[in-house]
């Protein structure tokens, strides 16, 4: 048969409880899902959480075990706990090692256009560059109205970027994005301490 290569534009969003509005709003600019269960810690009730959201609209849904290279990594149980919450086969589940591994990550940009009254460029601008944006060009269309355009992260955009931008403007911004293509993550590694002792 023959081979095709498929383009995969992936959101990554938080596992936490607290953020399930944001997992929401994600879903919601998805076809799939990648449902990321990692190896040592296995199921948690914010993974059933998610796994709910995503089949109740209706997305497909990949079960993968993360980390399985780690030392305290538990696939046998992991791969248990799976079947008994999401009813997914052995044979269905792929497993990945770990994350940090990978050399170089890549993220889809959007190419990001704003206009809005000048007395509110200040607020924007900041939002922009908290955003990760680059600027690529800034224009006053007449004595008033200011046309911003920002190299975005997808991700950056898709969570709650319009309501920011409405709520920062009163409403008076308008937004509108294209795509851009990929462009390499500048990321960094972040160990995260418990009592002095890293969580993996």
């Amino acid at each position: 048969t023959d081979k095709q290569t498929h383009m995969l534009n992936l959101i990554d969003t938080p596992g936490h409880v607290d953020f399930s509005h944001e997992v929401s709003r994600s879903l919601a600019a998805c076809d799939g899902v990648v449902l990321l269960v990692d190896a040592h810690q296995g199921v948690q009730a914010q993974t059933v959480a998610n796994f709910l959201l995503s089949f109740e609209s209706g997305l497909s849904i990949i079960p993968v075990i993360n980390k399985i290279d780690l030392p305290k990594a538990n696939i046998s149980e992991t791969i248990q706990q799976m079947r008994s919450a999401f009813g997914y086969e052995e044979d269905e589940i792929l497993k990945f090692p770990d994350r940090h591994k990978v050399k170089t990550f890549l993220e889809l940009v959007v190419n990001g256009t704003l206009i809005f009254p000048d007395q509110y460029l200040g607020k924007i601008l900041q939002l922009c560059e908290n955003r990760r944006g680059i600027q690529q060009e800034m224009l006053y269309l007449d004595s008033s109205r200011v046309m911003l355009k920002y190299l975005l992260p997808l991700s950056e955009v898709v969570v709650d970027m319009f309501d920011q931008i409405k709520s920062l403007s009163s409403g008076y911004a308008s937004f509108d994005y294209e795509d851009a293509g990929y462009k390499p993550a500048e990321l960094v590694k972040l160990d995260i301490l418990l009592n002095g002792h890293q969580v993996d």
